[in-house]
């Protein structure tokens, strides 16, 4: 994977451990129905290892990035704020937030 895609392999300052153990954990090489070739789709694929208990699994409607809660609501889910799902180096990146 990484002799194409060198950005995602850390050393990061913050990782994201299913991210370093294998790729396969979230993304199907041979070609997937969801975006970045994932297995499933967010939010799905992080509740897998996630529980909803720091985030409910209803539409959440708390106050993020200049105070708009519906980039929570729609699209990609988690990732809406949680972009940096491969790892961080920012020193405040252990939510792996963009």
């Amino acid at each position: 994977c990484f002799s194409c895609h060198a950005e995602k392999r850390g050393q990061f300052v913050w990782e994201h451990e299913p991210a370093t153990d294998n790729c396969a954990n979230c993304h199907s090489s041979h070609g997937s129905n969801h975006a970045d070739m994932l297995v499933q789709k967010a939010p799905f694929l992080c509740q897998n290892c996630h529980s909803s208990q720091g985030h409910p699994a209803i539409a959440y409607d708390r106050p993020c990035i200049n105070n708009r809660s519906e980039s929570m609501l729609l699209g990609r889910s988690c990732m809406n704020c949680h972009g940096q799902i491969h790892g961080s180096n920012h020193p405040s990146g252990s939510t792996l937030q963009r």
